[in-house]
């Protein structure tokens, strides 16, 4: 692959051989320490639904709804794989949490233009079997409603020719508001859908139209596990009634 010219963008995953003993490390104690077994439940813990359909082994893309700055290690955190993420590339100019995140296997995007060097290295991670999380929203949603998706989770899935795990997490932008400096303290939840992949047209090629379809179909489905999780959440606080 060749290396972006912005020297800023770091690429220590690129080949294989490069996750080390010390980033396996600060993964546990990131991933699994710190957020799994701490803060998850110190924030009010999070409910997970459909983990079954996460792949143990193979490449895959996961594709999710996007509230607050907490969700990817969130989402990571409910995986028991490793996962990488694609992240705005601003976050990793800050010169400790750009290279905690990048060391936890993060790596920039640019959204201000088509950025192909970030595309062609998630497809050459799932290509070589990681999980790679995509908001394809590609922001945080104002107002938690599901926004447009970009065809990036399709055009991943479809030119490896894996799947595409559709993600819905709600919760996480009361946890981390918008502007806010510490956690808050408020139930999560997060859903797994089942997967679903891209189908080539006749002609076997990935057109607009096919990666359009495809979008579509992964948004409503992103938007009815975000109904599913809002719905079981309202269950949870709903008084009970008292036997009598």
């Amino acid at each position: 692959m060749t290396p972006p010219s912005d020297p800023r963008w770091r690429w220590p995953h690129a080949e294989p051989g490069a996750v080390t003993w010390w980033r396996r490390a600060l993964q546990w104690f990131g991933k699994d320490l710190i957020f799994r077994w701490i803060l998850l439940p110190l924030t009010g813990g999070c409910s997970i639904y459909g983990a079954e359909n996460l792949p143990r082994t193979g490449g895959a893309v996961l594709a999710s709804n996007h509230v607050s700055f907490a969700d990817p290690p969130w989402i990571g955190a409910c995986v028991h794989r490793r996962v990488y993420a694609m992240a705005k590339r601003e976050l990793f100019e800050a010169p400790i949490f750009g290279w905690i995140i990048h060391s936890v296997f993060a790596f920039p995007v640019d959204r201000s233009i088509a950025d192909h060097v970030a595309l062609r290295h998630g497809i050459d991670l799932v290509s070589r079997g990681e999980l790679l999380l995509i908001f394809p929203e590609g922001g945080r949603s104002p107002d938690g409603e599901v926004q447009k998706g970009s065809i990036a989770p399709a055009m991943v899935a479809g030119r490896v020719g894996v799947p595409i795990l559709p993600v819905a997490i709600v919760g996480t932008d009361r946890v981390l508001p918008r502007g806010a400096k510490f956690l808050h303290h408020h139930r999560t939840a997060i859903a797994f859908g089942e997967p679903m992949t891209v189908t080539p047209d006749a002609a076997g090629r990935l057109t607009r139209a096919v990666l359009d379809a495809a979008t579509t179909d992964l948004m409503d489905r992103i938007r009815a596990l975000r109904a599913f999780l809002l719905e079981r959440l309202a269950e949870e606080k709903a008084p009970r009634a008292r036997p009598s």
